[in-house]
């Protein structure tokens, strides 16, 4: 993972896109599409600093994507599907 100024992302390069926390974060398909990387564990800080955990799922045969994010109401130990819009 590296910071919006560091990663090198062309412009026509497909990315997920998501805003968590609201804070936008992109995934490099081209990164996913590899064997042994279709999941990207991640976190950001909750509006009380404590670590929001969630993960971003590839799947490069069939196109589908899935973000996982920890429901508030099971304390943050458990990951559960997000509905997620798609964008063509």
């Amino acid at each position: 993972m590296v910071t919006a100024e560091k990663a090198e992302v062309a412009d026509e390069q497909e990315v997920i896109g998501i805003i968590i926390e609201g804070l936008p974060r992109a995934y490099p398909l081209r990164q996913l599409s590899n064997l042994l990387e279709h999941v990207v564990n991640d976190h950001v800080l909750d509006s009380s600093g404590s670590p929001k955990a969630f993960a971003v799922t590839y799947c490069n045969l069939t196109g589908c994507i899935r973000v996982l994010e920890s429901p508030v109401e099971l304390g943050g130990k458990n990951l559960g599907v997000v509905t997620i819009g798609m964008i063509d």
